[in-house]
């Protein structure tokens, strides 16, 4: 089975997102801010990654040159 993680801070687009994946017979864990995410990420093998591009906890900044 395949393996999705979705990272999104909206409860509700988190919630429609699972409800329509675990449906569709995919295995979801979730993490509803960017570092819990990224922590998961660390830990664990996902098939894909569904990212909200604009999460909290999370941001990032190019290197000096």
């Amino acid at each position: 089975m395949k393996k999705i993680l979705i990272i999104e801070d909206n409860e509700l687009n988190l919630k429609l997102m699972k409800d329509v994946l675990e449906f569709s017979g995919y295995e979801t864990a979730s993490a509803q801010d960017g570092l819990t995410g990224v922590e998961m990420i660390k830990s664990e093998k996902f098939d894909l990654i569904l990212l909200d591009i604009q999460m909290p906890c999370l941001l990032y900044t190019s290197p000096s040159p």
